[in-house]
């Protein structure tokens, strides 16, 4: 009988320190899912992502026919005000209004705008891959 109660005593004394042992290395040391945290964003206009279309890198030609009435002395006179071909390394619609504003600015400043009050109907831009091409179009406007 001594026996029994020195092993029962024992496997209580042994089994309850294990268990104790096991939970207290569960709470000392949990398992931890984490997770790198960035550093907080800081918002980088020139490097951080846009929603806007990036420019064309290709070079392209480009030029700009203003379809303009003149008040002359006694007849109103319609006609074309071709700029010259010009070369181009991005293009995107902001630098098309750019240009196109420019030319506008340009011809309304010019003495032919200013004497004959030239007012402008249509305007428009060509952009080409190629000079050849922008040249054989430019033509037309320049012939007639």
């Amino acid at each position: 009988m001594n026996k029994l109660i020195i092993i029962i005593f024992s496997l209580l004394f042994f089994g309850c320190g294990s268990d104790s042992n096991n939970n207290q290395q569960e709470y000392q040391a949990p398992v931890q899912n984490t997770v790198p945290v960035e550093e907080e964003a800081v918002y980088d206009p020139i490097n951080s992502p846009q929603s806007t279309p990036e420019p064309l890198m290709i070079t392209q030609y480009y030029f700009v026919v203003l379809d303009i009435v003149e008040d002359h002395v006694f007849e109103k006179k319609k006609s074309f005000y071709v700029t010259s071909i010009n070369e181009l390394t991005y293009y995107n619609d902001e630098i098309k209004y750019k240009i196109l504003d420019d030319v506008v600015m340009q011809y309304k400043s010019s003495p032919s705008g200013i004497a004959y009050n030239g007012s402008i109907k249509k305007r428009e831009i060509f952009t080409f891959f190629s000079y050849e091409e922008a040249s054989k179009a430019r033509e037309e406007y320049i012939m007639n």
